[in-house]
């Protein structure tokens, strides 16, 4: 388990989960959740309004996250 420093420390460096909202005309058509961790990024989970399934949400957000990993520098 981390310790409380720890975990602040990655808070502090960008690490940790967070929420991506798809919004259009004001309206949240669509969440992403992402973990943000040191050596890699995992999408967790992805939920859409089933009126916007013609907009194929969660092949956009796999191309998102895509180039988002692709603009980080992980050291290894």
């Amino acid at each position: 388990m981390q310790s409380s420093e720890d975990a602040e420390s990655n808070i502090a460096e960008g690490y940790g989960s967070f929420h991506q909202h798809y919004i259009l005309d004001g309206k949240i058509i669509a969440v992403g959740v992402i973990d943000i961790l040191p050596y890699c990024v995992s999408s967790v989970y992805f939920y859409y309004d089933p009126e916007y399934a013609f907009l194929t949400l969660g092949t956009y957000s796999a191309l998102r996250y895509t180039a988002a990993v692709s603009s980080f520098s992980f050291v290894l």
